[in-house]
């Protein structure tokens, strides 16, 4: 199993319900080359500010148009064919540690990139108003099983 993280830049203002939390991230080397296709077994958010964020968590097969961070999250048309599934954390799906928290979403999604992809992309959409404390207080994991 491959194990790929990535922590979006985040900005220190309010978000506001349906915006952007950071760009759209790229998961280097999620699938084989010749292969394009895995299986994302599991998906991991730490939060280093415990905002507890309630999230949806969109996962294309090749990099989808630029939403900006903090900005209203609107997918295009051409993004919308792009969309490999979404995965949602609730509030209550956190697990608190000393200041932070911890959620573990189980995926079983499989996928098929786009030809001659081996990058994955995700990106967050916030759907409360968490204000974050760092530029990187969150993390995404992808636990991955390459075909």
């Amino acid at each position: 199993m491959k194990e790929i993280s990535v922590t979006p830049t985040i900005t220190l203002v309010l978000y506001t319900a349906n915006d952007a939390l950071g760009e759209a991230m790229e998961f280097e080397g999620a699938a084989r080359a010749r292969e394009y296709s895995g299986l994302i077994r599991q998906v991991k958010i730490t939060d280093n500010a415990m905002q507890h964020p309630i999230l949806d968590l969109f996962l294309f097969k090749s990099q989808p148009s630029v939403i900006a961070d903090n900005d209203a999250y609107a997918l295009t048309d051409d993004d919308l064919q792009l969309c490999l599934g979404t995965l949602s954390v609730a509030a209550a799906d956190w697990v608190d540690g000393n200041a932070n928290a911890i959620v573990l979403v189980d995926a079983d999604l499989e996928f098929v990139l786009a030809d001659f992809q081996t990058s994955l992309w995700a990106q967050l959409k916030v759907l409360d108003g968490p204000t974050f404390a760092a530029v990187d207080d969150i993390t995404v994991t992808l636990y991955i099983s390459p075909d």
